[in-house]
């Protein structure tokens, strides 16, 4: 799993999937739910994210995993993916409320981290909402942060 996790850039894509394939394999080796899970995970995401044709399966057979063991930590993971999915439809109060859960969530599994998840997710959508003459000409979107956002649409 380690190995997956070096490789989360872009430019690793077509080296994921066969390590998310041999985690799922030593899983049914080492008789190990956890280890079965986690290849399930990263093959359901790494296919999520190069839009393979057979990524609503491999999601489907997760979540039906994931409901069968109960596994939080697992089903944290795929509450992101539910933000994200909302995210790209454009249902983004949705999203909202999907953030706020999935933040729940993490804490409850331990995750320090929840709340950075979702940091970026959030400020885009600011921007989705402010028009850029409200910033100023000299702003744009790459180089403003949500502070300066928020405080420019206020007026101050």
């Amino acid at each position: 799993m380690g190995a997956h996790h070096c490789l989360l850039g872009p430019q690793h894509t077509g080296a994921r999937m066969p390590l998310a394939s041999e985690l799922l394999r030593a899983g049914f080796l080492t008789v190990r739910r956890i280890d079965v899970l986690m290849g399930l995970l990263w093959g359901a995401v790494d296919r999520l994210l190069a839009g393979d044709p057979v990524a609503d399966r491999t999601e489907a057979e997760l979540r039906a995993a994931v409901t069968r063991d109960e596994n939080t930590a697992v089903a944290y993971v795929l509450s992101a993916v539910d933000v994200m999915f909302a995210m790209r439809a454009g249902r983004l109060e949705e999203a909202e409320a999907l953030v706020a859960r999935s933040m729940d969530v993490g804490r409850d599994v331990g995750d320090a981290d929840a709340p950075n998840w979702f940091a970026g997710p959030l400020t885009d959508r600011t921007h989705v909402f402010i028009d850029k003459t409200d910033i100023g000409p000299s702003r744009t979107r790459e180089n403003v942060s949500p502070v300066n956002v928020a405080s420019a649409h206020r007026g101050g």
